[in-house]
């Protein structure tokens, strides 16, 4: 049984395909005036204008340039699409654009100020259909039911989460996540791969979601080292590569939506807020900690991936992340508020699904080795 009970959480529909996502112009025809919320790097292809032209005047181009989400990002959101009387929202571009307008699209017709429902809060009422196009392979947002946002008073970075933010309707279109830079690939990758072996091992995990994670596992570490080679050399990778790899990120957001995390993902809810990190960069440095910790907890799961990388899994993740280039961001610097980033590791959720039980003096012994 999931943490969520014995519910099972899946877009409606998913499509797959290059060149797809001009396909939301004829999903949407009859729907309404929409919101399409989009990055600086969607705006820059061709496609851009091909759906703008495909899609006006019933939808309207929001460009969010706000960084990772926060509540007054999703507040401002909110009030645009109101304004617009928008019946849909869809959101272009990676995870922070999928999660704002996820948390927009869900908190809509909301009684309360956003900041209610991270804090427990329950959506009065379901929102706005919400579609999800991604255009990095990591987040695997597009498949969930939580909308990562922080509070920019005081920083606190977690999750709203309700049944009624999955996705309607997904587009895979592999054409869109080429162009990323080297440090996009390797952080949002490494995401996705820390998602896929923390369902694989939660506590929360069923056989449907195992056989979810272990399925994104290995399309992941199969397609990320070419793909990051193809930007790091300025080359759109093979198209199955880049299919696999956006495949795996959206197979592990399904496995995680239905299973939750681990400690990794506790971790880097905070250290991302209070330093100002890439989201994918600190989970890539907390995952060998993560699994030295873990390791005898993971049990047979260990030696399933391990038999998938060719190698010992935490050799394997080392080696990867050094081929990557992967910045020791922490090492040296002082740990600040550490009590309070103490205290939100401990009670996150996703640190409650971990494989092994995780106390105070385990988080701090992982802060003294990532800052030590």
């Amino acid at each position: 049984m999931s943490f969520l009970g014995s519910a099972l959480f899946l877009p409606k529909i998913t499509w797959t395909g290059h060149g797809r996502v001009l396909d939301l112009a004829s999903y949407v025809k009859n729907k309404g005036p929409g919101l399409i919320v989009h990055g600086a790097s969607f705006r820059k292809k061709p496609q851009f204008k091909d759906l703008q032209r495909r899609i006006e005047p019933q939808g309207f181009f929001y460009p969010y340039e706000g960084g990772e989400p926060t509540l007054e990002n999703v507040r401002h959101l909110i009030a645009y699409a109101k304004k617009k009387k928008a019946l849909w929202l869809a959101g272009i571009g990676g995870g922070s654009i999928l999660d704002v307008t996820k948390a927009a699209a869900g908190l809509y017709r909301g009684e309360q100020d956003p900041e209610a429902y991270q804090k427990g809060a329950v959506p009065e009422r379901p929102g706005l259909p919400f579609y999800a196009i991604p255009t990095t392979a990591g987040s695997g947002s597009e498949s969930t039911i939580n909308a990562v946002i922080t509070n920019e008073k005081t920083l606190d970075k977690r999750s709203i989460r309700h049944e009624s933010f999955m996705a309607d309707l997904v587009i895979l279109d592999a054409n869109l996540i080429e162009g990323r830079s080297p440090a996009q690939v390797a952080y949002s990758g490494l995401d996705a791969l820390t998602q896929s072996i923390e369902s694989y091992v939660s506590r929360g995990a069923t056989p449907f979601t195992r056989g979810m994670a272990f399925a994104a596992f290995n399309r992941i570490i199969e397609s990320l080292p070419s793909v990051y080679l193809g930007a790091l050399e300025g080359k759109p990778p093979a198209p199955e590569k880049s299919d696999m790899l956006l495949e795996g990120s959206y197979l592990s957001g399904v496995g995680f939506t239905n299973s939750g995390l681990g400690i990794v993902h506790g971790m880097a809810h905070p250290l991302g807020a209070f330093y100002s990190v890439p989201h994918g960069l600190v989970c890539a440095v907390c995952l060998p900690l993560a699994l030295e910790l873990n390791r005898s907890a993971m049990g047979e799961a260990y030696m399933l991936l391990s038999q998938s990388m060719g190698g010992d899994l935490l050799e394997r993740v080392k080696g990867l992340l050094l081929a990557m280039k992967i910045p020791a961001v922490f090492k040296g610097r002082p740990i600040v508020r550490r009590d309070e980033m103490i205290k939100l590791v401990l009670s996150s959720g996703s640190t409650a699904m971990n494989p092994r039980v995780i106390t105070q003096e385990d988080v701090e012994g992982l802060l003294e080795k990532l800052f030590g």
